[in-house]
């Protein structure tokens, strides 16, 4: 598969970034695509795709300042301009796995989908994990052609589709040399069906990132049952303890630590094997039985420094994510999200002069009830803060092999949840350290680009609201 994206670094994916607790981390984002494109200036707020060479970067799950600076999403990096960002990484934050990607309102969809992401890494500064060797998959969903299927469309990351709706004028070029068929794709680390080698017994720390514009992955054996999976993290917190499964169930913008091991070589693909209708509809997943990668399993001794034993702890997580679970709720709010007209609780995105969709108070406890009033799960992005599950579609209980058959379960913490229409998704969250105006939406991200957005807004406690960003 080939194609012509904007990319950062000039490479897909972008490279990876590693940092420390602590470490204050300076990003200079380099707009060199050329101008004239249809950007619309940021004023009204034009809630469709456009402006398909600007842009905007987003460390997507890390726990810094949204405003001046920092995670500052409202502000655009026109061609020709450049933009240095500042981040300062918490001694208490959060270890794990994070990701990067452009975010300009009209053209998210279109240059995520094209592979304008990369990793982040919170390194650890514990024992627990230092055996086992790192493996990133940092997974981008991409669609060709131009048919009617909905899998291949601007939702499912169909480059084509994107590039004429964002108005762009950048020459795609598809070529399509692989023997499978059809037009459905997961660039995993920019290949595709790339093969991971394992040493026979060896686990290894699988990163994987569900870098996408739209769909939800199930990533799991073709049909052979040779390889064991245990969660340790979601979306960069680790849960209790490490969790067996049957598949990893990424939605859109997702991450998932997981152990790996095989005792033979092994093809694993994306497939829900149906049982994702009961929450997540067909039309939202990757086609199944697309190819991701595949496990080569080698005799070579691994008495050589591999790890050989599963984990059987994780490192804490940060003293401020203590479990809201049996907390007070300071407020509760009911967002809807609605994809006929694409809005949440029928407020269309107005930009930073936005009403917001939350209000609340550093120190608050708040609880969000979040649904669907269409037929699709849309995934729910909060930035800044990490959410914790109360519940979902009903269920309260443990997590189980599947996470409750959509990659969640009460008590993990998430900063990504599905949503569905027959019951509500509950979430719990505790805004710490930052004040100011942030962003939640639909990590759809053709959905957030037509308007299904809006802020967050947190003040600092006494009595006063946060300053909001510049203009757009």
């Amino acid at each position: 598969l080939g194609f012509t994206a904007r990319a950062f670094n000039g490479s897909v994916p972008g490279p990876t970034l590693v940092a420390r607790r602590g470490d204050t981390v300076r990003i200079t984002l380099v707009n060199s695509l050329e101008g004239g494109d249809d950007d619309g200036g940021g004023a009204p707020v034009r809630n469709e795709m456009h402006g398909a060479n600007y842009t905007a970067l987003h460390v997507h799950g890390w726990h810094v300042d949204p405003t001046g600076d920092g995670d500052n999403v409202f502000a655009a990096v026109a061609p020709g301009h450049k933009r240095t960002y500042v981040y300062h990484l918490g001694a208490d934050h959060p270890s794990g796995t994070f990701w990067y990607h452009a975010h300009y309102h009209g053209s998210g969809a279109l240059q995520v989908s094209g592979g304008a992401s990369g990793a982040l890494i919170v390194e650890d500064e514990s024992d627990e994990l230092a055996a086992y060797r790192d493996v990133l998959l940092l997974m981008t969903p991409v669609a060709v052609g131009v048919g009617g299927d909905a899998q291949y469309d601007e939702d499912h990351g169909n480059v084509e589709v994107l590039e004429r709706m964002s108005g762009g004028k950048l020459d795609v070029g598809v070529s399509v040399k692989t023997t499978g068929g059809g037009n459905s794709f997961v660039l995993v680390n920019g290949l595709v069906e790339p093969l991971l080698q394992l040493k026979k017994h060896e686990y290894v720390r699988l990163r994987m990132i569900n870098a996408g514009a739209g769909p939800f992955l199930f990533v799991r054996e073709k049909s052979s049952t040779v390889c064991t999976l245990l969660l340790l993290a979601t979306d960069g917190v680790y849960v209790d303890a490490p969790l067996p499964l049957r598949r990893v169930v990424l939605q859109p913008g997702a991450r998932a630590d997981v152990l790996l091991t095989c005792a033979a070589s092994a093809t694993f693909v994306s497939r829900s094997d149906g049982a994702a209708s009961a929450y997540v509809p067909t039309a939202d997943v990757v086609a199944d039985g697309t190819q991701l990668f595949s496990v080569v399993v080698t005799d070579d001794d691994v008495r050589g420094g591999a790890a050989t034993k599963a984990a059987t702890a994780v490192p804490p997580r940060p003293a401020y994510m203590t479990s809201l679970l049996a907390a007070d709720a300071t407020s509760t709010t009911a967002l809807s999200m609605d994809g006929r007209d694409m809005t949440i609780s029928s407020v269309p995105y107005q930009g930073n002069t936005s009403q917001p969709l939350v209000s609340a108070t550093l120190g608050d406890v708040v609880e969000v009830e979040l649904s669907t009033t269409d037929s699709q799960n849309h995934p729910f992005h909060l930035h800044t803060h990490h959410m914790q599950v109360v519940s979902f579609a009903g269920a309260t209980g443990e997590a189980s092999a599947d996470l409750g058959g959509a990659g969640v379960a009460a008590g993990v913490w998430k900063d990504t949840v599905p949503t569905e229409s027959s019951e509500p998704t509950v979430v719990r969250f505790a805004p710490q350290h930052y004040a100011g105006a942030t962003l939640a939406h639909c990590h759809t991200i053709a959905h957030s680009d037509a308007g299904m957005l809006g802020v967050v807004s947190i003040a600092r406690g006494d009595g006063a609201a946060a300053p909001a960003p510049p203009p757009p």
